[in-house]
């Protein structure tokens, strides 16, 4: 069980306890289940895989797959999340490059 909190100093700061659910790494995917934090407030459950795919050549692309079942038809989709994801992602493609 792991814990998460945002260091990147992106706007929105939120706090999330998940568990790793699954590592596949004939796929290179990792599957994670959120159990505590500010994301279960609004959803009953949250979960989130990461998949990386070798592109021709050099490098990889990456798909976020999030799926999550809502407290109540109020909330609104999950969409700080998708862009802290995919700043995430631009942060880690910028350090590979720069290593």
């Amino acid at each position: 069980m792991a814990g998460s909190e945002d260091p990147h100093g992106y706007e929105d700061k939120r706090v999330a306890k998940d568990l790793v659910k699954a590592i596949d790494d004939e796929n290179n995917s990792i599957a994670f289940k959120i159990l505590e934090g500010d994301l279960m407030e609004h959803y009953k459950n949250f979960r989130v895989t990461l998949k990386c795919n070798p592109k021709d050549g050099q490098g990889s692309v990456i798909h976020w797959t999030m799926e999550y079942e809502k407290r109540h038809d109020e909330i609104v989709d999950p969409h700080t999340l998708i862009e802290f994801v995919t700043n995430l992602s631009k942060d880690l493609e910028k350090h590979l490059i720069e290593a």
